[in-house]
């Protein structure tokens, strides 16, 4: 497991109760990293929450934000369009482009212009 996984995978705070994981095959294979992060329920030998993404245009750009929960932090990124937004998006996770920051709790999220 490369060390920005871990990172993003790592411990958090008010983690819910561990569930089952059920990986999407296409992002498995194409997107390791945004994989793990939207399906992966323990971590090191304890319950991790999955992260979630939404999908949204601002200002006539898309944009999708990363709610890494188990963290507590939120991300977004702007991309070219919806249709490359997994690609797009692994690859920001890969090399660190995705600025998180602390949510503002757990129904409003912080809201980062990309």
């Amino acid at each position: 497991m490369s060390e920005r996984l871990s990172r993003l995978l790592g411990k958090g705070e008010g983690v819910k109760e561990k569930g089952e994981s059920f990986p999407d095959p296409y992002l498995s294979a194409k997107c390791p990293i945004l994989s793990a992060m939207l399906s992966v329920t323990e971590f090191e030998g304890g319950p991790r929450t999955p992260s979630t993404l939404i999908l949204f245009c601002e200002d006539g750009r898309s944009k999708v934000l990363v709610n890494n929960k188990h963290a507590g932090t939120v991300g977004v990124l702007t991309v070219e369009t919806f249709e490359d937004v997994f690609e797009a998006l692994e690859s920001a996770l890969n090399e660190d482009k995705v600025e998180f920051r602390r949510s503002k709790g757990q129904n409003g999220y912080s809201r980062n212009r990309a």
